[in-house]
């Protein structure tokens, strides 16, 4: 069995024991992120986000893992994201998903950075400093 086989049927293990999410989180602790519940920050309101829901912290980074808003289009994730940068903290957006999160992100001017290749490939994006600032206020 190839290294990649190897790899994928770890991850298919994963998923059927422990479930998506708690696969997700796991995957997270593996990269030296501490992964958190809504509510246990107060940037992370458990008002506006689901307990499925996962961010993840290291040092001053807050990864936006697996969000879906409670009420879809009632600001969450700008609040999120106004809260993480008030806080000093920089927030970065994992793997997001349809072509409406990728085109407010470029909108805002944050910068995507593609990771690795093949199944290990991971996109994400980061604002700049000048931004972190100018949105904390």
């Amino acid at each position: 069995m190839t290294e990649a086989e190897q790899e994928m049927l770890r991850l298919a293990e994963l998923l059927v024991t422990l479930g998506p999410v708690e696969a997700i989180r796991l995957g997270e602790r593996e990269r030296g992120f501490e992964p958190i519940f809504p509510g246990e920050r107060v940037w992370f309101p458990a008002a506006d986000w689901s307990p499925r829901d996962i961010a993840s912290v290291k040092g001053h980074e807050v990864r936006i893992v697996a969000i879906m808003a409670r009420h879809p289009g009632s600001g969450a994730f700008s609040r999120l994201i106004t809260n993480i940068a008030k806080r000093q903290l920089v927030p970065i957006v994992v793997e997001p998903l349809f072509r409406r999160m990728p085109d407010i992100l470029l909108r805002w001017g944050w910068k995507q950075t593609i990771v690795g290749d093949g199944r290990a490939r991971q996109e994400t994006w980061r604002p700049t400093a000048e931004w972190i600032k100018q949105r904390a206020g």
